[in-house]
């Protein structure tokens, strides 16, 4: 999977489902796990059996290629062997043979490490050539497949069935008849499955059918879709795991299923949000700065968050990643590979119906109008150059919202190496990117689309093309409405350190700016390219009301020293964090004016910036007057300014201060 920085560790795929009709009998069930299938970091590989082998009530592999489906199943069950029967509805006639354990064995550990007594049904002799009329149910073929006995069924009367599985000793659950009739309708076939009682060890059979190691059966017919008959499960009115591998010449995906993927991530980004938004809360009320802080803005980017646990993991395979499946199933035979998707579900039984799996490029295309579009961007990603060129494509649409879900993926895109693997965050090295020629092309429009989410994922696709190719666009962005868009346009300039230093006079220019944020910019561009700035300049920033822009200017000028006169603009500054800055700087230029100024701050509208001017006037002259009688401050200044000096030493002051503020704080730890 991946982590929220969207940087691809290592990736094991979930995958579709199948589902068989065990009734009259409980399955044996397993939670479902929550864990993102594969995501290993650890040095040694080690495979997790029970996950994908012991655990799941039912398991598949689905092989669909030119309208055929092989379809590989494989079921748990405790109980008596003579009990066990099994259904399973499929849309033309199946071919049926023994499976191997072998091929999911091979496909767990691929996608973890990267992503009654049998009966006999006796045919009527024909007499004398004459036609007979069809039977009710046609039992088209009888035979022993390794430790099941299976007749193949087809009918056109869901009651004519019911009478024959009952004669058979199958037990038909009451009700059933609505799923059983929707399959013979569509005129599917089915196949009947009880245990051989009178093969191999009726113990072993036994327990390797409660675990889930009993070997499958293999069932091919012909589909125009890939499909896995999952309704009748309903009718054991339980509630079913189900693990599904699917592979296909293209990608494939269940719609209504990824339309659920959809809703779980709204649910997570909105409870995400919800949380963010309380723990600022939470913060606020617990600090007891008086001070108010600039949060960070996450509107626009928040809009592309995704749980990577909602994505449905595909990876590309060819029969050398998966030899065993290759030379079991025929259909793998194929020199172009498949694409492997691999999912784990648990269904209700209200839930349950037959799984349709259709082209996943289209799919996704087309959820990217939905809100959490960004989700199927992420899956779009994952679908190699078709599912880009559908991204690119989208990046066009007259649909804002489908832009901006399209574009959200094109920092990726452009960070793709020629292996079709994402790059690490520590790698840097600009031979390893195949960067798409057509995307680069399109950057310039997107970095000018009327939505800000656009231009914000642009911005952020551009910091991974190399070099300053849209230097002159950020340098404008950088006074774009949405301050998410000029933050991270000042990101990409600050990558770009040679072309830096041709534009100082502009960022001196910038520091002069009526709008704040091109102010706080110029500095940080002029910090980055290692220029001098004019004191003049810096002293003027402490005029500001921004406190980042005072302190960042105060840090430059402490190198040579502040004056109590240099001082006097943050004392005056609208914001208490850069007043507080202010008699900082009286805490070190200690003087007659320092405290002159400190005097003058007794009276300030917030409490702390009193409190601190009070604290460093008694230090610094030994005086201590009531904190509710600032004009006794005064009254003494009058009197001594003339002859008064300051004796305590800056570090000493400093260490004074630091007691009282040690003090307070254990006195608010007592006093809670």
């Amino acid at each position: 999977m991946r982590t929220d920085s969207r940087t691809r560790v290592g990736q094991c795929l979930p995958l579709p489902f199948v589902i068989a009709f065990l009734y009259g009998l409980t399955f044996a069930m397993t939670p479902l796990s929550l864990l993102a299938d594969g995501c290993f970091v650890v040095p040694q590989f080690v495979w997790d059996k029970h996950k994908d082998i012991n655990e799941p009530t039912q398991k598949a592999i689905i092989v669909h290629d030119a309208g055929l489906e092989d379809l590989l199943l494989q079921v748990k069950y405790e109980g008596p062997l003579q009990e066990f029967g099994w259904l399973i509805p499929v849309p033309n006639l199946p071919a049926v043979k023994r499976g191997s354990m072998d091929c999911f064995y091979e496909l767990s550990k691929f996608t973890q490490e990267n992503m009654e007594p049998r009966w006999h049904y006796a045919t009527p002799a024909s007499a004398g050539g004459s036609r007979e009329a069809e039977p009710p149910v046609k039992v088209i073929e009888v035979k022993t497949v390794g430790a099941y006995d299976i007749a193949v069924l087809s009918t056109k009367d869901a009651g004519a069935l019911e009478n024959w599985l009952q004669a058979h000793q199958f037990a038909f659950p009451p009700n059933a008849a609505g799923v059983i009739d929707g399959y013979v309708k569509e005129r599917w076939y089915f196949i009947a499955v009880k245990i051989n009682l009178q093969s191999g060890s009726q113990l072993s059979t036994s327990e390797k059918l409660a675990s889930g190691e009993l070997h499958p059966l293999e069932i091919s017919f012909a589909s125009e879709h890939c499909v896995f008959p999952l309704k009748i499960s309903s009718l054991n009115h339980t509630p079913s795991e189900v693990q599904l591998y699917v592979l296909s010449p293209e990608p494939l995906a269940e719609t209504q299923l990824f339309e659920k993927s959809l809703s779980a991530n709204y649910r997570w980004r909105t409870n995400n949000l919800a949380k963010l938004a309380e723990t600022r809360t939470h913060m606020r009320a617990m600090t007891t700065s008086p001070f108010p802080f600039q949060e960070p803005n996450h509107e626009l980017r928040s809009r592309s968050w995704i749980n990577t646990e909602n994505l449905i993991p595909y990876a590309p395979v060819e029969w050398q990643d998966i030899p065993v499946c290759s030379w079991e199933i025929a259909r793998l035979d194929n020199p172009k590979g498949h694409w492997l998707m691999k999912q784990t579900w648990t269904f209700q039984p209200e839930e349950m119906r037959d799984l349709r799996f259709d082209p996943a490029v289209p799919v996704f295309a087309a959820a990217l109008a939905d809100p959490e579009g960004a989700l199927a961007a992420e899956n779009l990603l994952q679908l190699g150059t078709n599912g880009v060129s559908a991204l690119i494509a989208a990046m066009k649409d007259p649909n804002p919202a489908v832009r901006a879900h399209a574009t959200s993926a094109a920092r990726q895109i452009l960070a793709v190496s020629s292996g079709n693997r994402p790059l690490d965050e520590n790698e840097e090295d600009p031979s390893r990117r195949a960067m798409n020629p057509e995307l680069l092309k399109l950057l310039p429009t997107l970095l000018n689309d009327p939505d800000p989410e656009v231009r914000l994922h642009a911005v952020d696709a551009a910091m991974n093309s190399p070099g300053p190719a849209f230097f002159e666009r950020m340098m404008q962005l950088l006074r774009d409405d949405d301050a998410e868009v000029s933050e991270t346009a000042l990101q990409y300039l600050l990558q770009q350190p040679d072309e830096l230093s041709d534009h100082l006079p502009l960022f001196r220019q910038m520091l002069k700016d009526t709008n704040e944020t091109v102010q706080i910019t110029g500095f940080r561009l002029l910090t980055q390219a290692g220029a001098e700035i004019p004191s003049a300049d810096l002293l003027a920033l402490f005029s500001i009301p921004r406190y980042e822009l005072a302190a960042a200017a105060m840090g430059r000028l402490q190198r040579t020293g502040i004056t109590c006169e240099e001082a006097k603009p943050l004392l005056h500054n609208s914001l208490g964090t850069v007043r507080m800055m202010g008699l900082a700087v009286l805490a070190i230029d200690t003087n007659s004016q320092s405290v002159e100024l400190a005097i003058s701050m007794l009276q300030d509208p917030i409490e702390a910036v009193q409190l601190s001017a009070r604290d460093i006037l008694t230090d610094m002259t030994g005086q201590n007057f009531p904190a509710d009688q600032p004009g006794q401050w005064e009254k003494w200044w009058e009197q001594n300014k003339a002859t008064f000096k300051v004796t305590i030493s800056p570090e000493e002051l400093r260490q004074k201060q630091m007691e009282r503020m040690r003090q307070r704080r254990r006195a608010e730890l007592s006093n809670p």
